[in-house]
């Protein structure tokens, strides 16, 4: 597995995880930008001991909202 798909995997398992956890959800809700999103995700992440950094989730973010646009 490369280190992209490690880090795709990793994003998405977290992902998966704030879906189920409304706090969580609560708290992302106050970033004003996809920046301060990102940072609030790698705070959040690395608070569950996930480990990525603010530009992969900015690129899982576009990720999905790519994979969205084509449904």
């Amino acid at each position: 597995m490369t280190t992209s798909q490690t880090t795709k995997t990793t994003t998405e398992q977290f992902f998966t995880e704030l879906l189920e956890d409304p706090v969580q959800q609560e708290l992302l809700q106050t970033a004003t930008d996809p920046q301060s999103f990102a940072e609030r995700v790698v705070e959040l992440g690395q608070e569950k001991g996930f480990s990525f950094n603010k530009e992969e989730v900015l690129e899982q973010m576009a990720m999905e909202a790519q994979m969205g646009e084509e449904l």
